[in-house]
């Protein structure tokens, strides 16, 4: 049951971005004409790489035990 839940949490959370954020991020930058992804998608990349950043620097501890990130 859990899982399920988990599951439609996720599902709504992508149709959340989706919906909310990178349709009006296309829509905004309309003068680009058939290249109107390109803010979306750096913004995506962007985000992507600052929380990958964020998990390499803050210490914290996955599920199984294992210390990540810098121990002092």
């Amino acid at each position: 049951m859990n899982l399920i839940i988990l599951g439609f949490a996720a599902g709504v959370m992508i149709a959340a971005a989706i919906f909310g954020l990178i349709i009006p991020a296309m829509e905004n930058s309309a003068r680009w004409g058939k290249l109107n992804f390109i803010p979306a998608v750096c913004g995506i990349l962007l985000g992507s790489l600052f929380l990958v950043t964020l998990d390499k620097f803050i210490p914290h501890i996955h599920k199984n035990g294992k210390i990540e990130g810098p121990t002092n």
